[in-house]
């Protein structure tokens, strides 16, 4: 077992297992472009291209492994799994944040009540 201690350089272990050498394959930057467009255009109120884009190699050099496998599968392959996953990882923090009231709906909840 491989202990990776985390100093100042890292913010988490994940960070520095980080393979970033995933970016240096074919096509996988411009799958990483392709899916940021395709989920900023389809979140438009949410997600921005630059900001997803970051998100997307973020998440492949903390996946290599896996996305080394659907990128085995051809471009295609890679783009459907990486819009899977930022898909599913935005419409989960989406969701929470739907379900949190603001403190001025709370308020006046209480106010109603007579609080």
């Amino acid at each position: 077992m491989k202990i990776i201690e985390v100093t100042n350089a890292y913010g988490s272990a994940e960070e520095a297992l980080a393979d970033w050498s995933i970016l240096d394959e074919s096509d996988v930057e411009s799958v990483a472009r392709a899916v940021s467009r395709q989920m900023a255009r389809d979140y438009s109120h949410t997600l921005e291209v630059e900001d997803t884009y970051q998100e997307a190699v973020v998440f492949l050099a903390t996946r290599p492994r896996a996305a080394r496998q659907a990128l085995a599968g051809g471009p295609g392959m890679l783009n459907r799994w990486l819009v899977q996953r930022i898909g599913n990882k935005f419409l989960t923090e989406q969701k929470r944040r739907s379900e949190h009231k603001s403190w001025e709906v709370n308020q006046g909840q209480l106010e109603a009540q007579g609080y």
